[in-house]
């Protein structure tokens, strides 16, 4: 990522906020690098649940990553707007703080999944998360509101460049690629 931002001019002390979605590394892998944090100037914004579960572990490559943010965390709630246009939600059951990302502009609207959003088997347990049952009680109640709602989604995990919607028919999800 950082070669990304350095192609388009941008300096890691450039960047004032980070949003930790969840603890786990395939998420947080770039934002501490030999004991200090990479965006050295950014606030890292997380929830209390999610800082707390990963501090309990310190054995785990996820703890040893977060620790040098410790001095640039600011803990968030559900609801909380970050800036105009940008607030978060929490979405328990993949981990226990974990935070979905609404992001609104001009009458659109953006939900940044991380990893709630899985279309495959919507109502069945996923093995990397931490609470089964309030995984897919998430799960279920992001799709439907991003259905309802009409909302563009940010899907992490799906192929390049994970944007799109989702539509139910007979009681089946499907993902629907945003056009461009």
């Amino acid at each position: 990522m950082l070669r990304q931002l350095q192609q388009e001019g941008i300096k890691a002390e450039d960047i004032q906020t980070i949003i930790i979605t969840h603890g786990h590394l395939d998420h947080i892998g770039g934002l501490s690098r030999r004991g200090n944090p990479v965006f050295s100037n950014a606030e890292h914004l997380i929830t209390a649940e999610e800082w707390n579960y990963w501090s309990e572990r310190p054995e785990t490559m996820e703890s040893r990553t977060l620790a040098p943010l410790k001095d640039h965390i600011t803990f968030v709630q559900s609801g909380c707007h970050i800036c105009p246009g940008i607030s978060v939600n929490h979405t328990p059951g993949h981990t226990e703080g974990h935070l979905t990302v609404s992001i609104e502009s001009q009458g659109t609207r953006l939900l940044a999944a991380s990893d709630p959003v899985t279309l495959s088997h919507p109502a069945s347990y996923i093995a990397a998360e931490l609470d089964l049952e309030k995984g897919m009680e998430t799960r279920q109640s992001f799709l439907q509101q991003a259905y309802t709602q009409s909302v563009q989604i940010f899907a992490c995990h799906y192929p390049f460049p994970g944007l799109g919607g989702v539509k139910k028919s007979e009681g089946q999800w499907s993902w629907v690629t945003l056009d461009n």
